[in-house]
C-alpha cells in the first residue's frame, strides 16, 4: 500500500489496517494558515529505530530527529517535513510519545 500523498491526503489510508500492522498509531496535525492541518501519521520506534536515534542523538540532535520521524512516519506529505516549522512541531509531539514509562522497583 502507498501511504504517500503530495497533497496532504494519504491515499488508501485506512487507519484500522496501520493499527493491526504497525499497533499504536498517532496522529500529528499542524496548523495550516491556508487551510486544513496539515496531517502525520505515525507508528511508535522500535528498539532498533531508537537504537540509531540515540547514536545521533548526543552530536546531531536535529538528524537524530529527522531519523526518528522518517522511520515512524507512515503516512503524510514527506515535502512538507522540510518547513522546519511543521518539522518542529512535528518532532516536539511525538517526543510526547516516545516518553519512557514510570517504573517502580520494591526491595522483597
Amino acid at each position: 500500500m502507498d501511504y504517500s500523498s503530495t497533497n496532504n491526503e494519504p491515499q488508501s489510508l485506512n487507519v484500522e489496517a496501520l493499527k493491526q500492522k504497525h499497533g499504536a498509531v498517532y496522529l500529528i496535525e499542524v496548523d495550516n494558515p491556508g487551510g486544513d492541518p496539515f496531517q502525520f501519521f505515525l507508528k511508535k520506534p522500535d528498539r532498533i529505530i531508537m537504537s540509531a536515534v540515540a547514536k545521533l542523538g548526543s552530536t546531531d540532535p536535529l538528524r537524530a530527529a529527522s531519523t526518528l520521524i522518517e522511520n515512524c512516519l507512515l503516512a503524510g506529505d514527506k515535502k512538507l517535513l522540510d518547513d522546519i516549522t511543521i518539522f518542529s512541531a512535528v518532532s516536539e509531539q511525538f517526543e510526547t510519545v516516545i516518553q519512557a514509562r514510570k517504573a517502580t522497583i520494591k526491595n522483597l
